[in-house]
């Protein structure tokens, strides 16, 4: 029973993904989380034992687990000279012929919590050029002109529904749209030297539905309905992404945010057609961004156009928000 279950979850994962809306409802989860009933049931070959059989299911179970999982960045060296080269030119003046260092942090501050000084200071201890926030909080409560001091000096900062984006470089808005049932993504083109045109694409994405209900049929239709929306989604914002690179002759994207998915899904298959996964290229260590307490999943995400160098990715503490903090160093041609 526990090899025929495990056979099932690696055909779902590996093959259909979130494909389908059951597939999704069943796939959205960590895979270490079946671990969880699987282990009881090689329990009991063990406690009964029968040794052979117990060694195979839990040779199984590690297997499933290593196999469904992001491992290679648990065992990835830093590219020494890659890290090198970035640290030379993110502390150095810009100069034509040499590539544009970036220091980018992603982080969903879960409507400000902790307080927009406690945020400020401590972003500012990973001296970012781009900070792309996610559930900012709107009103008195959002980040101020007067609060853009110190570190900040010279940085400006717009706030749009679920996403706001603290910048070095002036921003000039691009028109975006609605991808989605949520809030549009923010769109800004930067020029971080003369003639370098940087298009940036910062988003909060739809969560997928987390409960199945198979005896109502209205659980059913909106587990239908929000599963074509969630999917959509990838596809609206690649060509989203398209069309605004075409328009303004922009040739290099960042994109980066809460995608409320985990990277590995099938949906986000139109993504990876025109831009890279910059976890995959070096990330370093743990990926998972949610929670901050527990991470399990890596739903907070960088992406950029394959012509951009990834010297780092890594994934640090966020506390007191519930997402931890990614953290990008990109080396733009």
């Amino acid at each position: 029973m526990t090899l025929v279950t495990i056979i099932i979850l690696l055909i779902f994962y590996w093959f259909v993904s979130d494909r389908t809306p059951f597939g999704e409802w069943l796939t959205i989860w960590p895979p270490f989380f079946y671990v969880f009933g699987l282990i009881p049931l090689a329990m009991i070959s063990y406690n009964r034992k029968q040794w052979r059989r117990s060694v195979v299911l839990f040779g199984a179970i590690v297997f499933f687990v290593i196999a469904t999982t992001e491992t290679r960045s648990l065992m990835r060296w830093p590219d020494s000279s890659l890290m090198t080269e970035f640290a030379r030119l993110h502390q150095g003046k810009p100069a034509p012929k040499n590539p544009i260092a970036i220091r980018l942090v992603s982080w969903n501050i879960s409507n400000g919590s902790g307080g927009r000084e406690a945020i400020l200071e401590k972003l500012a201890g990973f001296e970012p050029d781009l900070c792309f926030l996610q559930e900012t909080p709107d009103g008195n409560e959002s980040f101020q002109s007067a609060d853009l001091s110190g570190y900040w000096s010279g940085f400006t900062w717009r706030d749009e529904g679920d996403c706001g984006l603290l910048s070095r470089y002036p921003l000039k808005q691009i028109e975006s749209g609605r991808i989605g049932p949520w809030s549009k993504p923010q769109l800004f083109e930067v020029e971080p030297t003369t003639g370098t045109r940087l298009l940036l694409c910062n988003v909060r994405m739809m969560l997928p539905s987390l409960s199945l209900n198979p005896f109502s049929a209205d659980a059913r239709r909106s587990l239908v309905s929000d599963h074509a929306a969630r999917l959509a989604q990838f596809r609206n914002l690649s060509g989203l992404i398209r069309d605004s690179m075409r328009n303004h002759g922009i040739g290099n994207v960042i994109l980066s945010g809460d995608f409320n998915s985990p990277a590995t899904m099938a949906s986000l298959a139109p993504l990876r057609e025109i831009l890279i996964d910059a976890w995959l290229k070096a990330g370093r260590g743990r990926s998972a961004t949610m929670t901050n307490q527990f991470p399990v999943s890596r739903i907070d995400q960088c992406w950029a156009t394959p012509e951009m160098r990834i010297a780092d990715a890594r994934v640090v503490d966020g506390a007191p928000s519930d997402h931890r903090i990614l953290i990008v160093d990109i080396l733009i041609p």
